[in-house]
């Protein structure tokens, strides 16, 4: 490390000029101290190894995120369950408490002011709890459909939609799935 500095104080440059810095002998000189320091800088690098000094490594292994554990049984019917709304599920619920993951219906949603005029449409689950969302694309429509994993929120699948909104409206109407007992979805 010394001889680099020693060569790095040598070329160094001070803006002045005068007659010996500007003779043809020095120029070379000063061209071979400076091919001469950058061999030596990529010498020491090289020999570096890229380890990061020696020593003792540390390896922090991070944990994958936990299996979910599969789901089975009846499907969530969507819009509140009934025509009372009633929402009661088959199954127990988790508790409200906390989010297990999140994921956006609307990638490009447009205010009137601070109102959001759309309706969007519900997600349904499977017996295998995969979670299928609608998905609105484009501020003007244009529409994809998710499919994820109920426990972690991970994507499976998606797949684009050729649906387009209806015309001559002053809000924008859900797009909504629908599931049959068989598990089978079906999309506008």
């Amino acid at each position: 490390m010394a001889l680099l500095a020693a060569c790095a104080s040598r070329i160094s440059y001070n803006g002045a000029m005068n007659s010996k810095t500007n003779s043809p002998l020095h120029r070379r000189a000063q061209h071979v101290a400076r091919v001469g320091l950058s061999l030596a800088i990529c010498l020491h690098l090289l020999s570096c190894g890229g380890g990061g000094g020696g020593g003792s490594t540390t390896v922090v292994d991070i944990p994958p995120p936990p299996v979910p554990v599969p789901v089975t049984g009846p499907a969530w019917w969507g819009f509140g369950r009934d025509a009372q709304h009633s929402a009661v599920g088959a199954i127990a619920t988790q508790p409200l408490t906390r989010l297990i993951w999140q994921s956006p219906v609307d990638l490009a949603p447009q205010y009137s002011g601070t109102s959001l005029l759309i309706h969007y449409g519900s997600p349904v689950i499977t017996t295998k709890n995969t979670v299928i969302v609608p998905v609105k694309t484009g501020a003007t429509g244009g529409f994809r459909i998710e499919a994820r994993n109920g426990g972690n929120g991970a994507a499976i699948w998606s797949a684009a939609s050729d649906y387009i909104l209806p015309t001559q409206q002053n809000w924008t109407p859900s797009y909504n799935l629908a599931l049959t007992m068989a598990n089978r979805v079906y999309a506008p």
